[in-house]
């Protein structure tokens, strides 16, 4: 649920921005790539900086 909601929020904020700063327009399939690039990118420094820090086993 939260990797979903943090995915949409990313989609959400690429899109807003990119169309603040003027690179592409509501219409344009450029926003599609954008909104995935803004969710992975957010998904990830959502992973640094709250990833497991319990030691992990190596078997």
């Amino acid at each position: 649920m939260l990797t979903g909601l943090l995915g949409i929020i990313g989609a959400i904020a690429a899109s807003y921005l990119g169309q603040e700063a003027g690179w592409y327009q509501p219409e344009d399939s450029t926003g599609l790539v954008a909104s995935v690039f803004g969710a992975v990118v957010l998904l990830l420094i959502w992973g640094f900086l709250f990833r497991s820090r319990r030691p992990s086993s190596s078997i």
